[in-house]
């Protein structure tokens, strides 16, 4: 489990392989600042994906979620390909609407 929190942050990063532990760095990224990344990219798999999008969607809050999903070129985790990357991503857009 990674995650990156201060109290003189304005945003924090929460990176994590599951589903469980991704949610557990929101609840306490959002307890240190109103703004975090979620690094999508370091979820384990496809599974811990969709498990992390269904609790997303069930936890709203009024917070500033930025989702990234790096690709290994882009300095991140993500091996799929593009066209996968941007399926992710545009999945997420449909969270918090």
């Amino acid at each position: 489990m990674r995650g990156l929190f201060g109290k003189d942050r304005v945003s924090g990063v929460a990176a994590a392989q599951t589903a469980r532990e991704m949610g557990s760095l929101v609840r306490l990224g959002l307890r240190k600042t109103r703004t975090l990344e979620l690094r999508l990219d370091y979820l384990r798999n496809g599974k811990e994906l969709k498990a992390f999008l269904s609790w997303l969607r069930g936890n709203h809050s009024h917070s500033v979620l930025i989702a990234t999903c790096r690709r290994k070129e882009g300095g991140g985790l993500f091996q799929g390909t593009r066209e996968e990357q941007i399926e992710i991503l545009a999945r997420l857009r449909m969270v918090r609407r």
